[in-house]
């Protein structure tokens, strides 16, 4: 099952994409999910960058409050 199927079924924004959800946890049955732009876009799109950085930063610090 992929990203916007899942969003699909939860009847959010039928016409969301990454941008509105990148970053940001969803929870989806038993897991988190966490979307992330794919590292490929920071090539052709360099202002996506620091969003990325922030992005990862987000996930390491939730990472790290799971493990505690």
């Amino acid at each position: 099952e992929g990203f916007y199927q899942l969003i699909s079924q939860k009847n959010e924004n039928k016409n969301a994409h990454i941008g509105f959800y990148h970053g940001k946890f969803i929870k989806h049955n038993e897991y988190n999910l966490f979307p992330l732009y794919h590292p490929a876009s920071i090539i052709y799109n360099h202002g996506l960058y620091p969003i990325y950085l922030e992005d990862l930063k987000a996930l390491k610090e939730h990472i790290a409050c799971m493990e505690e």
